[in-house]
């Protein structure tokens, strides 16, 4: 027992290693919390300004949004020809004469709008100077009657209106005053007046604005904070009832911005009718709302680490005890068994100690016999098949010499093939009959298997490769007789030494053979070379390519295919770019003719192109393929109807102009439709009847194109490449990618990843 504590005690037992691995992560998460406690308290403050700043931003756009509505329907006011006409009648009639009847009119042209709950207003006052008379939304009475009784204001008596002077400035905000209670303003209230008269003109309207109304609505009835609205000229029009009324406002400078003056944060935002409206927080709100915060973060982490202490050292203890006893069962095979522990596990490992002893050699024995062919058996079942004798390939498995792997990738010509009645299975067996002969002449020892169709193994044992690059060369004076009906990659790697290293053999090689260019002869790479990026198309001859087919004109949008497809070939770009260049261009016109309502049985004469552009095997043969591609394309947009060659539906731009700036956000048809002023309902049957495409299949298509955009042109992880064009789900955006790929994006990024320049 005395052995067990000081074993316990000691640096090196389980015990201690557990305990102080505990504590070694707590300390980490300390660490980490001491830094985002500092961080935090640094940039809390910050945090809460910028808050504070975007809220105030969002509350004066909506109060600018709200006095320029007011405006405008003060203006239509001013022109309506009944109000413009009954102030005509006033200056040219006296008494009798007036034809009080249009203002009737005028009255319901006032009531229309006085009583629209969306302007916040208490009145709406037409003032004639003529005849001193005044019209509202309750109806008509004298000058004096109106500012003296039913909007009596200590600030605005009739004398100042009679005495306000139109200026060039046709609309003038007034500050808020206290007006009295009467029988149209039952309880009086603060009113803002905003009044408009042109220059030269007897008759003004007025409208007096529920200030207080307004107020709580954009910036909230229960907002802790003082408002203010200022004008241009430095004039208040408004401030909030608070203890801060009384506080001069500091200087503003700019049209936005924030300073801390005489213990409060001022905040302001200038709108689009030069007004600047204003916000002050106590300084000591802030200052709370940040020690509270630290108090609870502190609290938070000494709470963590006394409880991490003490689950640490009973956690550590426990795991420790089972395996005392079981050391004690190893060590003294033949001591009486101290009980059972209390762990169910440790219990059965300690009943079974003595057996598993026993039996321990017996199991490495058969373990060390059975090693080479257990550690290849998980690649074997990957091998699809394997056109062979199975004998040949447990021969090679039993072999404990190094080798090294050649991979011959085919690429049938299938219209040589198919005039010369050979099927592409026959034509592979008779290149794998030559590579065995060949192979085997220089290495007796070699194996070579049919892989697949398209590929052929062969695998060299031993340690000299001296003969490796002559057999290739001439293999490849025999190959290149047959180049006509198929061309050959051959890919050698390096050397391995052991049978368990075959799948990364095979994955090495089989990366080497996607270096190969556009050539018409057997290629021969050893290795890698310098990484390559391929030019990309830019958008704006993409879109002179649409143009162009759109038009009819296929002749005018061949040239810049045959100039990319030139200079691709000029930087020795691989056959795999050459190919995702292809299904890039195949999947644009592709989608374009789709938007176009043509469908799926008008476009069935691509498919054969399509087939056709991924077995090119030359330059010539992809400019041959692009241009019967371009021809068929540009017929289709010839057929369509007169009435599908109209001009662009400018909710369709719109729409199509939204999803392509803001697909990574997180769109939904509600937002689309909101900002087009539409129902999501009638959006969505309107896009589906126009396009022939529902939104979601617009934005995965966006989406998808992007993400294909960056995995090739780009070394962002994918999780983040999900993040950015919308997904914040990687699951998601995996599931969506396959689905409408047909591949993972891992995979299709490892097809289609810029190569390695190859050296022969």
């Amino acid at each position: 027992m005395i052995r067990f504590r000081r074993l316990r005690l000691s640096g090196q037992s389980l015990f201690m290693k557990i305990f102080v691995s505990f504590l070694s992560i707590i300390l980490l998460f300390a660490l980490f919390n001491a830094f985002t406690f500092a961080f935090f308290t640094k940039n809390v403050q910050r945090e809460i300004i910028d808050t504070n700043r975007q809220l105030l931003a969002d509350s004066s756009e909506r109060f600018g949004t709200q006095f320029a509505r007011v405006q405008t329907m003060l203006h239509n006011l001013y022109v309506d020809k009944d109000v413009a006409g009954f102030a005509r009648q006033l200056r040219r009639a006296q008494g009798l004469d007036v034809n009080y009847l249009q203002a009737v009119d005028a009255l319901k042209a006032i009531r229309k709008e006085a009583y629209n709950p969306l302007f916040y207003l208490e009145a709406i006052v037409i003032h004639y100077e003529s005849g001193s008379l005044t019209l509202d939304q309750e109806g008509s009475s004298s000058a004096e009657d109106l500012f003296g009784r039913a909007y009596a204001s200590g600030e605005y008596p009739l004398s100042f209106w009679n005495g306000l002077a139109s200026s060039a400035n046709a609309f003038r905000f007034l500050p808020a005053a206290r007006y009295n209670s009467s029988d149209e303003l039952p309880g009086g209230g603060e009113l803002l007046p905003l009044s408009f008269k042109e220059q030269g003109s007897d008759y003004r309207v007025i409208a007096l604005i529920d200030i207080e109304k307004a107020r709580n609505e954009f910036f909230g009835e229960a907002a802790a904070r003082s408002v203010a609205i200022v004008n241009g000229d430095g004039t208040v029009l408004y401030r909030s009832p608070d203890a801060a009324r009384e506080t001069p406002l500091p200087a503003l400078d700019g049209d936005s911005g924030y300073k801390l003056k005489d213990g409060f944060y001022y905040f302001w935002e200038k709108d689009g009718n030069g007004l600047r409206y204003v916000t002050s927080v106590p300084y000591e709100s802030i200052a709370v709302q940040v020690r509270k915060l630290s108090w609870v973060l502190l609290l938070v982490a000494a709470l963590s680490i006394a409880i991490g202490l003490a689950a640490s050292y009973a956690f550590s203890n426990r795991l420790q005890r089972p395996v005392k006893h079981i050391l004690s069962a190893m060590t003294n095979p033949g001591h009486a068994r101290p009980g059972k522990s209390k762990i169910k596990e440790f219990d059965l490992i300690e009943r079974n100690i003595r057996r598993l002893m026993a039996e321990k050699d017996a199991v490495e024995n058969e373990m060390k016999r059975q090693s080479s062919i257990l550690t290849t058996y998980g690649y074997m079942n990957k091998l699809k098949s394997i056109h062979t004798d199975i004998n040949e390939w447990k021969d090679f498995l039993e072999t404990g010499e190094s080798y090294t792997v050649v991979l011959y990738e085919l690429r049938f010509r299938s219209a040589a093939l198919a005039a010369a009645g050979i099927s592409a299975d026959r034509a592979a067996r008779a290149i794998r009959e030559h590579v065995q002969l060949i192979c085997s002449e220089t290495f007796p020892d070699s194996h070579t298997f049919q892989m697949e169709k398209h590929q052929i193994l062969s695998v060299i044992k031993g340690k000299n490769r001296d003969g490796l690059a002559d057999m290739l060369r001439r293999l490849k004076d025999v190959l290149d007789r047959e180049s006509g009906y198929c061309l050959v990659t051959a890919a050698a790697s390096s050397r391995f030494e052991h049978t368990s290293q075959f799948n990364h053999a095979y994955t090495q090689v089989l990366a080497m053979t996607r270096q190969a260019l556009l050539i018409e002869e057997t290629q021969i790479i050893w290795g890698s070379g310098r990484p390559f990026v391929p030019p990309v198309l830019d958008p704006a001859r993409r879109k002179e390519l649409e143009t162009a087919l759109e038009a009819g004109r296929a002749e005018a949008a061949m040239p810049m295919l045959i100039e990319f497809l030139e200079k691709l070939h000029e930087q020795e770009a691989s056959i795999e770019h050459f190919r995702h260049f292809a299904d890039d261009i195949v999947g644009r016109i592709t989608d374009s003719l789709r938007q176009k309502r043509i469908d799926d049985q008008a476009l069935w004469p691509l498919k054969p192109i399509t087939r056709q552009l991924g077995e090119c095997c030359s330059l010539e043969e992809y400019k041959d393929a692009f241009q019967r591609l371009l021809w068929h394309a540009a017929e289709l947009y010839c057929s369509m109807p007169e009435e599908e060659e109209e001009a662009d539906d400018p909710i369709v731009s719109r729409f199509l102009q939204l999803l392509e700036s803001r697909y990574a956000e997180e769109l939904s048809l509600d937002y689309l439709a909101d900002r087009l002023n539409m129902s999501s309902s009638y959006l969505s049957a309107y896009i589906k009847e126009k396009t022939g495409t529902n939104y979601s299949e617009h934005l995965n298509n966006i989406r998808m194109r992007r993400a294909q955009e960056l995995l090739v042109g780009t070394s962002t992880s994918i999780a983040d490449i999900g993040r950015q064009v919308g997904y914040q789900n990687i699951t998601s955006f995996n599931r969506m990618f396959k689905k409408w790929t047909g591949v993972s994006p891992s995979e299709y990024r490892r097809r289609h990843a810029p190569m390695e320049k190859s050296g022969a």
